[in-house]
């Protein structure tokens, strides 16, 4: 409807506002020249204002701008007021002027109030809460516009209901409740068709493309886009055209095909929300155009864009949009190479986004502090936070995401030499991409992919990659990726010796990565130049690579550095300059060590480590062979069992999670198929049922491998890493001197680091240090490898004792042994299957145990560990658990029975006896829970805890490994859930101290899983042992225990004991002390 002649000066005075020529301050001198407004004006006024928003918004808040200044000014009727002021909010909400529009509405509700008019109170909620993006609760908007439609529908402002329902689906969307914001626009564009309304049943359109882009529907939300834009530009509606134009831009740069017209379409709505004077909704386009920069390798203007949006968005204090400008600049800095800044700049923006409700930004936040962790070496951490984002895609059904996720987490899967996960994790990625037509995505698959080939030694497949991907982002226009491939291309080149071939591609990468200002890629890319020059013979070119790249990573990027150090130790070598070559070994392995202080799970930390493995194993030979004794040990300190560190140091507890229930479905597999290898094992019929056999057995490796990767995800979900992991390095001189006040001087340690062709041993005593390193012979290798398969020290003569001796124990160790002198033992690799005891030192006739008292550790620093939270021993309240019958499902112990009377005797009140079915985890579980008088929590409130049963080991994962009660079998998982446990724990039982190993030395098995729940020494056989030699061994053991001697010295009498009665040696031998002496 068209105003009338009176209101003719109302439309005059907006006129010349729009055209400055006069102020908003001038309105109150100019409101008694104009004519009254009472309520009919106001409707007739507020009409106009409806349909010039559409058409002419400037001219539209103009003329709002008028009507509010005038009835605030002059206008003594309060419902003119109110709607006066609805009105502005009205344009306002349009023009994307969140502050202004809260201000405007704020008074518009109180009039509204006073005057108890309803209906207009809940269109006052629906303008408050139209822009919710701009909300910090979107919870609370969802809320409010749903009151607010209803409060609508009750007045019967019918015109308003779908407007208002369509703001409810767009906060719905935002919510990830796609259905719901589905049904909800269903509805409004149904009223709209049935009131003829093109325009609006346009924006019915382009809102549902948002949800089917928020879904990773690209095409569908871009037909859609294409229809709405037509119609916007038929009724001449440029607000609408501009935001068409935008998500038109944003499904294009989501979809990366053609980046290019991403560009342009930003551009247009750029241009045109400019010409709207709509700021926010400009500079909300400009962030997007922004990140196409970034794709392109335009940084500095990508970063331009970031920071005029982000000073947008603080002045219109919309907390949505500041988070997103968080991300954007946090990729921008990943890239750039700044990942310590992007780091805090995801975790801001994480937090404000959860703060606000929107599930999507904060998990695509999350994949990006994954992705940025990994930058700088902390795996670990990458996989907890990628693993949750993918876990958060799936549930939010965004196919798009999670495949950048998918790619994301190869990357991890390839930097942890795990390349048929990475290769998986890829595949999952190139799907998701290809499904969403996302082809400029396609060169990173291909760079990856090439990387996890040349790892798998396939090289001719990872430079055909490498060139599909220089011709696809060539095509798409993302230099990033151009040059990643062309350095990967001289690495590979130049590993394969084609030196001159690999330089051009290095060369362009270097002069890209520099015009890009990407410092981590060019530092990398100064490596494999320096590698070149090491190749070529330019000894100072090399040495100018390597110290670049250094000087360009600053000690943030730990792959760069230790490769770095690498490549000058070489050079430092060929030089002929030790001095110089340990110090850069230093620093490299300093590296090194930041990277897999991250680690507490011991298969990553260990995958990890075999790809520098070369590299330490070079310092540790050259520290022993320049006599850097101290530097040595340092060295082979920071290499064993790091994540046993870790995990003594960092107290970690599992939750449980729903997911769990597909573990314990694994597990029942697994006990089935442990079932039937041993009917088949107790068979009458052994050959008919070898196929069957074999059958069972592979499944059930496979399924041992499906549980333990699934459990390690487990773990990784419930362990946070939002507090990094305190770590601490090994310190000798605090290692003396724990020694020395728990043993005296009667000490002496050898620390051992196992080469494929060197023996390297560190001899700690009290008074000093030294080291030497011996080659090793084929026999000895084929010793420890038969020792290894067979678990088993039947297999050694006394030839091969005497053999093993001769190079394990040095010469030099003899004057320094007595039979009351504690030997800690810190074995490597297959040296922990070595029955120390039985060894015959070429320095003497007897074994090894007739002269000291033998003790093994993971490491001198888990020791050092395990002594600083070592309490007074009490040794009276013991826990026994022992079975002997076990129903037909395994072999009888009937030694146990007499094992645990002879034990019996020695337990005091209050101790506790747990045999037969009364030995379950149920029973032990409560024993953990039940309040304690002496204040001790749980089992450890016993002084020690003996265990006599059957032990299961599993040799391809560690995981399987485990004891059975009464009530089944209990494995690792579960064992260190009766934490914290009592200071000795001692198995009787075969096999019971066998840990599975990871390079590293990095444990899977009985006595890591006790230590981390509190246990601090372990006595159990390092391999299958007669239940009646080692019912005898208790016996003897505990009475020289709980007489008052040490764990150590306890174990070492019952064996001397057993050796001069003439007991066979695999009867004894395979019994040790681990941990605390």
């Amino acid at each position: 409807m068209k105003a009338g002649i009176a209101d003719q000066s109302f439309f005059e005075l907006s006129i010349r506002l729009l055209h400055k020529q006069i102020a908003i301050h001038d309105l109150p001198l100019l409101a008694d020249q104009l004519p009254p407004i009472d309520r009919r004006v106001m409707e007739r006024v507020g009409r106009e204002i409806e349909e010039r928003t559409d058409a002419v918004p400037r001219s539209a808040w103009a003329l709002a701008v008028v009507m509010d200044g005038v009835c605030s000014a002059v206008t003594t009727d309060p419902f003119a007021r109110s709607l006066a002021a609805w009105y502005l909010g009205y344009v306002l909400n349009a023009l994307g002027k969140p502050v202004e529009v809260e201000e405007a509405i704020s008074r518009a509700r109180q009039g509204f109030a006073a005057l108890g008019d309803q209906g207009w109170l809940a269109a006052c909620d629906w303008q408050f809460f139209a822009l919710s993006w701009t909300k910090p609760n979107l919870g609370q908007a969802e809320t409010a516009l749903a009151n607010a439609l209803t409060g609508l529908e009750r007045a019967g402002m019918h015109s308003y209901i779908p407007h208002c329902r369509l703001a409810l689906a767009y906060v719905q969307v935002l919510l990830q409740k796609v259905e719901d914001a589905k049904r909800n626009i269903q509805t409004s564009e149904q009223s709209f068709i049935e009131g003829g309304e093109a325009l609006n049943q346009a924006r019915c359109w382009m809102m549902l493309a948002n949800c089917l882009r928020r879904e990773g529907h690209l095409d569908e939300a871009l037909l859609k886009l294409q229809s709405a834009i037509e119609l916007f530009r038929a009724n001449q509606a440029p607000i609408e055209i501009a935001k068409a134009e935008m998500q038109i831009g944003l499904c294009q740069l989501i979809k990366s095909e053609d980046l290019s017209e991403a560009a342009r379409r930003l551009g247009n709505a750029n241009h045109l929300f400019g010409e709207l004077q709509m700021d926010l909704w400009q500079d909300y386009s400009l962030q997007n155009l922004g990140y196409v920069h970034l794709l392109t390798g335009s940084l500095e203007e990508a970063l331009d864009c970031f920071q005029q949006a982000g000073e947008t968005y603080t002045r219109h204090r919309v907390l949505g949009l500041l988070g997103d400008s968080l991300n954007d600049t946090g990729r921008l800095n990943l890239l750039r190479g700044y990942p310590a800044l992007s780091i805090e700049q995801f975790k801001q923006a994480i937090q404000i986004h959860e703060q606000i409700g929107f599930r999507l930004p904060a998990a695509i936040e999350g994949a990006n502090l994954g992705e940025a962790y990994g930058y700088v070496g902390r795996y670990q951490d990458a996989l907890h936070h990628l693993e949750l984002a993918a876990e958060k895609f799936k549930q939010l059904k965004n196919m798009v995401r999670l495949g950048v996720v998918e790619k994301s987490m190869a990357f991890l899967w390839s930097q942890l030499n795990q390349p048929a996960r990475a290769l998986e994790h890829l595949e999952l990625a190139a799907r998701y991409h290809e499904a969403a037509n996302q082809r400029a995505m396609l060169p990173l698959i291909h760079n990856h992919k090439a990387e996890i080939l040349f790892s798998l030694r396939q090289q001719d497949a990872a430079i055909e990659c490498l060139i599909t991907s220089l011709e696809l982002a060539s095509e798409h226009g993302t230099k990033p990726q151009a040059a990643v491939a062309q350095r990967l291309l001289g690495e590979i080149l130049l590993h394969a010796g084609q030196s001159a071939q690999a330089l051009p591609y290095l060369e362009q990468a270097r002069d890209d990565f520099l015009a890009m200002g990407m410092l981590q890629d060019l530092a990398a890319t100064h490596v494999n130049i320096g590698k070149f020059h090491l190749q070529t013979g330019a000894l100072e070119q090399a040495r100018r690579e390597f110290e670049e790249a250094l000087q360009l990573s600053e000690g943030v990027f730990h792959e760069v550095d230790w490769l770095a150090h690498e490549g000058l130790s070489s050079l430092a070598v060929l030089e002929q300059n030790d001095p110089q070559a340990l110090q850069h070994y230093q620093l490299g392995m300093a590296a090194i060590n930041k990277i897999r202080e991250n680690f507490w799970q011991p298969a990553l930390a260990g995958s990890y480590l075999e790809k520098p493995a070369r590299f330490v194993d070079q310092s540790v030979l050259h520290a022993i062979r320049m006599k850097a004794t101290d530097q040595a040990l340092q060295f082979i300190e920071n290499t064993k069992a790091i994540t046993l560190i870790a995990q003594l140091l960092n107290a970690r507890d599992a939750a449980p999670d729903e997911s769990m229930m597909e573990l314990a479905r694994m597990k029942a597999e697994i006990n089935w198929l442990q079932g039937k290898l041993q009917e088949m094992s107790n068979s009458t019929s052994p050959l008919k049922n070898a196929l069957q056999s074999r059958q069972y057995r592979t499944q059930l490796i496979q399924k041992a491998k499906e549980y333990d990767a699934g459990l390690e995800a487990q773990e990784r979900k419930h362990h946070s890493a939002v507090t990094p992991t305190v770590f601490r390095a090994f310190n000798h001189d605090i290692f003396h001197t724990q020694a020395d006040v728990a043993l005296g001087k009667h000490w002496v340690a050898l620390d051992y680091y196992l080469m494929d062709n060197h023996l390297n041993i560190i001899m700690i005593t009290s008074e000093e240090r030294h080291a030497h390193s011996v080659f090793v012979s084929e026999r000895f290798s084929m010793a420890l490898e038969a020792l290894s398969k067979s678990r088993h020290g039947s297999i050694l003569s006394d030839g091969e004792l005497r053999f093993l001796g001769g190079l394990l124990i040095p010469s030099a160790l003899g004057p320094h042994l007595t039979p009351d002198t504690h030997l800690i033992l810190s074995p490597h690799k297959k040296l922990h299957g070595v029955p120390w005891s039985a060894l015959l030192p070429a320095f003497s006739v007897r074994p090894l145990i007739q002269l000291c008292i033998p003790v093994i550790t993971p490491s001198l620093h888990a020791l050092s560990l395990l002594w600083e939270r070592a309490e007074g021993r009490q040794r009276g309240q013991g826990l026994l658990i022992g079975i002997s019958d076990f129903h037909g499902t395994k072999n009888e112990l009937p030694y146990v029975r007499e094992e645990l009377a002879g034990l019996k005797s020695h337990l005091k009140n209050p101790g506790v006896v747990l045999m037969e079915n009364e030995a379950t985890w149920q029973a032990l579980l409560r024993l953990r829970d039940d309040d304690t008088a002496n204040g001790k929590a749980g089992l450890s409130c016993f002084d020690w805890l003996h265990i006599a049963s059957h032990f299961s080991v599993d040799t391809q994962t560690g995981r399987l490994s485990g004891l059975t009660l009464s009530d089944g079998d209990i494995w690792l998982d579960q064992l260190r859930d009766l934490a914290p446990m009592p200071g000795l724990v001692t198995f009787s039982a075969c096999s019971s101290v066998y840990s599975f190993l990871h390079e590293g030395d990095e444990h899977v098995g009985l006595p890591a899983t006790c230590f981390i729940a509190g246990a601090g020494s372990i006595v159990g056989s390092l391999w299958p042992v007669l239940d009646q030699a080692a019912a005898a061994f208790m016996i003897s053991f505990y009475a020289e225990y709980l007489s008052g001697a040490s764990p150590a010295a306890s174990v070492s009498r019952a064996q001397r004991r057993m050796q001069t009665q003439g007991i066979p040696m695999e009867q004894w031998a395979g019994f040790v002390c681990l941990g605390v002496p």
